[in-house]
C-alpha cells in the first residue's frame, strides 16, 4: 500500500539517502523516530492540517537522518544539513576531477530527483490553489443549501398552515350540513312516542357533530341519527294495537317494551289483557326467550303436571335446571296457576342471581308481614332494585304479595328491570 503521493516512483531515490545513513526504508526510520519518542507525522498533521501525505514523511525521514547523526537540536540538525552539503559538494568536485562516471552518474540522478522534488513541489502548490478554490465552492455551496432549507421549510410551514384551514373548513361545512340535513327529516306524521325517540336521537347527534374533530366522524354521526331517526318511526305503539292500552296508562311503556323485544303478545281479538292474571308457565316462558331458549335435552322433568308438548315444557325443565323455580314442594310446578307478586320477585331474584340487599327496605309497607319467608329476600332486592313499588300511593302503598300478578305489572317490572341499573 503506498504511504504518500507518488510512492512508487519516489520511494527508492528515498531509499537510496536513506541507506546512506543506515537506515533500511522510510518504515525503519519511522521507528527510529518512535524510539526516541517523537512523533514528526503528527505535528506536520497538526500543524498543516490538509498538508500531502509525502510532507508528512519527508519530517519523518529527516528527523530520523538527524537523530542518526546524533542531532539534539535545530542548530545541530542544520549544522549537520550543512556539513552534508559540504560534502557533497567535495564529493562533486572530486568526481569532476577524476571524471568518475559513477559519482557523475549519482550527481545525475541527484539532479534527477531535485527536479522531480521541484515538480513534486509545483504539483503540491497547485493541488493547494484548486483545494482552496474547491473549498470556497464548497462553502458557499453549503451556504446556498441552507438558505434553500430555510426557504423550503417555510415553504411546509406555509402549506401545512392551509392544509389545516382547509381541514377545519370543511369540518365546519360538514356539521352545519349535518345539523341542516338532520332537522329537514320529515317526521310530521310520527306519534308523540315515536317523537320522543326522534328528539332523543337528535340530541344525541348535535353532541356528537360538534364534538367531532374529522369529517369521517361527522359523517357517522350523521349516518347514525339517521338509521335512529328511521327506527324511531318504526316503533310499535301499543296503543296502537291493543284497544285495552291506554297512551297515558302507568303501564303502556312496559307493555311498549315488552311488545317491541318480542317478549310477550297480545291475548287476542286487538286487547293485552293489560288487568288479566300472568300464570307461572308464561313468567318462565318469556325468561327462556330471553336467554335464547337453550337447548334441553337430556334434562330431568321433576313435575308430574308439566306435560310433554306445552308451549312452557322446555322452559320448565331449563328453568328448574338452573335453580330459577323449585315447584311448591308436592312435585307440581302448577303451570296453569297465576303466579303471586312475590312468586314473582322470587323467580326474578334467583334469575338475576339472588344478591341479596343489606338494607331492610319491606318495613316501609303496612303489610311488610305477609310476605312469605321464601320470598322475603327476594321481595326486599326488588323494591330496593325499583321493581316493585307497591300498589297505591304514599303511606297507603302496599306490598300485596300474594295477590296474583296481572300482566301490565309484570310488562313493567320486566321493563325496569332489562332497562334500569
Amino acid at each position: 500500500m503506498a504511504l504518500f503521493e507518488s510512492y512508487d516512483r519516489r520511494i527508492d531515490h528515498i531509499n537510496a539517502v536513506l541507506n546512506e545513513y543506515g537506515i533500511n526504508g522510510i518504515e525503519d526510520a519511522k521507528a527510529i523516530c518512535d524510539a526516541k519518542g517523537i512523533d514528526p507525522y503528527t505535528m506536520c498533521k497538526e500543524t498543516q492540517p490538509i498538508c500531502f501525505e509525502n510532507a508528512c514523511w519527508a519530517y519523518v525521514v529527516g528527523a530520523a537522518i538527524a537523530i542518526k547523526k546524533g542531532c539534539t537540536n535545530a542548530a545541530e540538525a542544520a549544522e549537520a544539513a550543512a556539513a552534508d552539503a559540504q560534502s557533497a559538494a567535495e564529493a562533486a568536485r572530486n568526481a569532476a576531477e577524476q571524471s568518475n562516471r559513477e559519482a557523475a552518474a549519482s550527481a545525475a540522478q541527484a539532479a534527477d530527483y531535485a527536479k522531480q522534488m521541484a515538480e513534486t513541489y509545483a504539483e503540491i502548490v497547485a493541488i493547494k490553489a484548486e483545494m482552496v478554490e474547491y473549498l470556497a465552492q464548497a462553502q458557499k455551496a453549503a451556504e446556498d443549501a441552507e438558505a434553500a432549507q430555510k426557504a423550503a421549510e417555510e415553504a411546509q410551514k406555509k402549506v401545512e398552515e392551509a392544509l389545516k384551514k382547509a381541514q377545519e373548513a370543511a369540518l365546519t361545512a360538514a356539521k352545519y350540513s349535518a345539523i341542516i340535513e338532520l332537522v329537514g327529516i320529515d317526521v310530521s306524521d310520527y306519534t308523540p312516542e315515536q317523537m320522543e325517540q326522534v328528539d332523543a336521537a337528535l340530541a344525541q347527534a348535535r353532541q356528537a357533530v360538534e364534538a367531532a374533530q374529522t369529517v369521517e366522524e361527522v359523517e357517522a354521526a350523521l349516518a347514525a341519527a339517521k338509521e335512529a331517526i328511521q327506527a324511531a318511526g318504526e316503533l310499535v305503539c301499543a296503543s296502537d294495537l291493543f284497544r285495552d292500552v291506554s297512551l297515558d296508562a302507568w303501564y303502556h311503556k312496559g307493555v311498549d317494551f315488552v311488545v317491541r323485544s318480542n317478549y310477550m303478545e297480545g291475548m287476542g281479538n286487538g286487547v293485552f289483557g293489560v288487568n288479566a292474571a300472568i300464570t307461572r308457565g308464561q313468567i318462565v316462558t318469556i325468561l327462556y326467550r330471553m336467554e335464547g331458549e337453550p337447548g334441553v335435552d337430556g334434562l330431568e322433568n321433576a313435575f308430574t303436571d308439566v306435560k310433554e308438548g306445552k308451549f312452557y315444557t322446555e322452559a320448565v325443565l331449563w328453568a328448574a335446571s338452573q335453580g330459577i323455580v323449585e315447584g311448591n314442594g308436592d312435585g307440581t310446578f302448577k303451570p296453569e296457576a297465576a303466579i303471586t307478586r312475590e312468586q314473582l320477585a322470587a323467580i326474578l331474584y334467583r334469575y338475576d342471581g339472588e344478591q341479596a340487599v343489606a338494607e331492610d327496605v319491606l318495613s316501609a309497607f303496612s303489610d311488610a308481614g305477609k310476605v312469605s319467608n321464601f320470598a322475603k329476600e327476594a321481595m326486599n332486592w326488588a323494591v330496593a332494585n325499583g321493581l316493585i313499588n307497591g300498589i297505591g300511593n304514599g303511606a297507603s302503598a302496599t306490598l300485596s304479595p300474594t295477590a296474583s300478578a296481572s300482566r301490565a305489572q309484570f310488562a313493567t317490572i320486566l321493563m325496569r328491570y332489562m332497562t334500569e341499573e
